[in-house]
């Protein structure tokens, strides 16, 4: 990961548009300068009594299988 100025990445995003699958587009970079960390200060999901459809446990079990045991890289399975 590299910091961009601004302008730069804006710049870089238009040019990723054009590719098929781009890496950042101007919507992404857009969502990228605000914050999305909950301060307290506002209600969340959550708390108005709209529940999540995913859950965070579940979510993160996806992603992680390689590193548990006899995951993807398990010193187990090469023993």
């Amino acid at each position: 990961m590299l910091p961009f100025p601004l302008p730069i990445a804006e710049l870089t995003a238009r040019f990723f548009e054009m590719l098929p699958t781009p890496l950042l587009t101007r919507d992404q970079l857009r969502l990228l300068k605000y914050d999305n960390v909950t301060s307290g200060k506002y209600k969340t999901n959550s708390d108005i009594g709209v529940p999540s459809v995913r859950l965070f446990d579940q979510e993160v079990k996806k992603y992680c299988y390689m590193w548990r045991e006899g995951g993807q890289f398990s010193t187990e399975k090469y023993l």
